[in-house]
Order: C-alpha cells, then structure tokens, then sequence
C-alpha cells in the first residue's frame, strides 16, 4: 500500500469532488440523501478550502484519483470520505481513514483532546468495518445510522 499518497484537496478538485458527491451511492449512504446544487457546492468548498488547519485530503495512486476524506470542526470533528465506485471493495475505506489518522495536523487535533465523530449508514457495511478496524466505535445506534467516536490507543 506504499503506492498511495494523501494530498491536500486543492481548488481545482471542485468539479471532482462534486461529481464524487453527487454519484447514486454517495447520496444512497448520506445522511441527507439529497443531491447537492452545484451552487451550493461552490460556496461549501470555497468556505472549506479557507480553513485552517486544511483538513481535506484526496487519497491518490500514482495518478489516479481514488477518493477524498475530510474533517469537519463544530464544536468537535467530523469525519467523512468517500470511495470512487471504481476502487470500492478493496478496502480503501480503511486505508484513507488510516492514512489521515497518520498525518501530523490530524495528531495536533487529538493532543488538544478534540473529539472526532463518524456517522454512517447502518446498511453501509462496508464503512462501519472501516470505521471500527481503524479504532473507532459505536457511540449511539438510531434506525437508520450509527454515530462512531474514535478513541486513540497508543
């Protein structure tokens, strides 16, 4: 897995990920599942790529583009990321949440005794596994979502 790299999401990733948010999965396993404006998107990515730390990465081999994963701050952290339907069922899920849990601004975050949350889909599979092999658990279990808090345990 050494052929991968996490890159800050830049600018011109705008129409990538908005093509990625509003495929029929992503907006299958949302908690909204509503389709985005493209409107709308601009004014949420131009907002996102201001803050600072940046904490938006697109999970990349070689040249492709594999995915994205993103923190949001609230009164706490978010965690959301999405898989290209080309590259599911390899377990790139795990791998980008992996991956971000390595870089330096996301162990600031932790050192400050931040929480980070997930959500997911109860029928999404295939994130709950990524969620849990990457140390995070189940907090709450509603009917249609699970809400996930990763616990740091090193």
């Amino acid at each position: 897995m050494n052929n991968f790299s996490l890159k800050n999401v830049k600018l011109e990733d705008i129409d990538l990920i908005f093509r990625w948010r509003n495929t029929k999965s992503a907006i299958k396993y949302s908690l909204s599942k509503k389709r985005i404006k493209f409107s709308d998107h601009i004014t949420w990515f131009k907002k996102r790529m201001t803050q600072k730390p940046l904490l938006f990465w697109k999970l990349k081999k070689k040249s492709s583009d594999i995915g994205f994963v993103r923190l949001d701050k609230n009164k706490n952290y978010l965690l959301g990321y999405f898989i290209d339907k080309k590259y599911r069922n390899k377990k790139y899920g795990s791998l980008i949440i992996n991956k971000m849990l390595k870089k330096k601004n996301f162990k600031d975050i932790l050192r400050k005794k931040n929480k980070i949350f997930a959500f997911t889909r109860k029928k999404n599979k295939k994130s709950i596994n990524a969620l849990i092999s990457n140390n995070f658990y189940k907090v709450i279990e509603k009917k249609e979502y699970i809400k996930f808090k990763y616990e740091n345990r090193k």
